[in-house]
């Protein structure tokens, strides 16, 4: 993925905020999709625990939906909100 000035920049600060590089390709590609451009500006510290919370969330959501495919009889949605309140 080709990165502006700007963008790259972004990247290294969210780096130093401790954000990896699963987190911050992902935040790209939100982005990029909402049309908000990647650049320091468009985010608040304040708000990095939330942010981190939803990231960790979409990271194991997928992997957590694919194992609850298969089963049958079981509130998956129940199960979800037990895993990621625990």
């Amino acid at each position: 993925m080709k990165l502006s000035t700007e963008e790259k920049n972004t990247y290294k600060w969210l780096e130093s905020y401790g954000f990896d590089y699963y987190d911050i390709n992902h935040l790209i590609k939100i982005y990029k999709k909402e049309g908000i451009p990647f650049e320091i500006r468009s985010f608040d510290k304040n708000d990095f625990p939330e942010l981190r919370e939803y990231l960790r969330k979409q990271e194991h959501g997928s992997y957590i939906d694919y194992l609850l495919k298969g089963l049958i009889g079981v509130d998956k949605e129940r199960v979800k909100k037990l895993l990621y309140n625990s």
